[in-house]
């Protein structure tokens, strides 16, 4: 018996809202978006590096150079196929970032446009 009338509690509790009649539904209000602010980042400053080409030629002479400088030497060598790997890779960033400016260009046309 106890358990019946717990089960009618509930039973009208549940449906009490859905006798009123009308759901009240809310539509959701759009409201203007703040305008991003877009701004130029600083350009590349890029440090000054002196390339040398050492053949079986002048390595002697470039050795001798480099003994005379204050701040000594490092050679850092690279293959044929090594540079064209090098190059072929800063095209590739170059690419890249012309990529990511068209998008955020386009981005920054379609948000003004917007206003």
């Amino acid at each position: 018996m106890k358990a019946i009338l717990i089960s009618l509690c509930l039973l009208m509790t549940v449906t009490a809202c859905s006798l009123m009649g009308e759901k009240v539904v809310e539509k959701p209000v759009i409201s203007n978006r703040p305008t991003p602010v877009f701004i130029e980042p600083q350009p590349i400053e890029q440090m000054p590096m002196e390339w040398i080409v050492i053949t079986e030629t002048n390595i002697l002479n470039k050795l001798d150079e480099a003994k005379k400088t204050e701040n000594g030497f490092i050679y850092i060598a690279l293959t044929p196929e090594g540079y064209t790997n090098l190059s072929i890779n800063v095209a590739e960033m170059r690419r890249y970032i012309l990529q990511l400016k068209a998008i955020i260009s386009a981005y920054k046309e379609y948000v003004e446009s917007a206003k």
